[in-house]
């Protein structure tokens, strides 16, 4: 299947504009499994007045079984989509009821114990005033500041386990910039992508660095679920 993505890359890239070579590079793109670049076709193809159904099947599952939808696959690649593996593509994000996630992260084990990085205050049992002061409930509690919720002290307000992803092999990833994604609901790293291989990779407090899985670009490798 890669060469027949080959050849419909060399074909798109004669002619951008055809939406019909467009098309015909997004949808082998897709039957060899490269979903990302292919919703990147797919949506050009569209534009160009192409009719892509298929650009519908382009959905991606979590350790849940969820199914999570692709953002904004327009400005993922600059001209015709390379074949890039999914959890390699710069920028790539996914959304779930309204929570969004670098696709690389999508198959993290998640946090067992809370729900989006909070748990309920054991002080005050959730009520934000504190149960000890039930005739002044004018005063907030003092642990959650009356909130009724803190951070979790399981993974530290992430939601997921990123403690317990284990550094993948690769290249040597001798440099790294910083992944710029707004409205991360994780507070103590930094998504980074080695600029040699593409790999995700997350800077933690502190500075040291964890990477993907090196065959399935995925953290949490997901060569056999994702």
């Amino acid at each position: 299947m890669d060469a027949d993505c080959r050849s419909t890359f060399r074909e798109a890239e004669a002619d951008p504009d055809d939406d019909g070579r467009r098309l015909a590079h997004g949808l082998a793109l897709l039957r060899a499994g490269f979903r990302v670049a292919a919703a990147y076709e797919l949506s050009v193809a569209s534009a160009y007045g192409a009719d892509t159904e298929s650009l519908a099947a382009v959905v991606f599952e979590d350790r849940q079984g969820e199914a999570w939808q692709l953002l904004d696959p327009e400005g993922l690649f600059t001209g015709v989509a390379p074949l890039t593996p999914d959890a390699r593509v710069r920028g790539a994000l996914v959304e779930r009821d309204g929570r969004t996630l670098p696709l690389a992260l999508l198959a993290v084990e998640r946090c067992p114990r809370c729900t989006n990085g909070e748990t309920g205050c054991e002080r005050c049992d959730g009520r934000g005033f504190d149960r000890h002061e039930l005739a002044h409930r004018g005063r907030t509690c003092g642990q959650c500041s009356g909130n009724g919720t803190v951070l979790c002290e399981v993974c530290s307000g992430d939601a997921i386990l990123v403690g317990e992803i284990e550094p993948g092999e690769g290249c040597g990833h001798g440099a790294i910039e910083l992944e710029d994604v707004d409205e991360l609901p994780f507070k103590r790293w930094s998504l980074a992508r080695c600029t040699t291989c593409g790999l995700a990779g997350v800077e933690l407090e502190g500075g040291s660095r964890r990477f993907a899985c090196r065959e399935c670009g995925f953290f949490g490798c997901a060569c056999a679920s994702v």
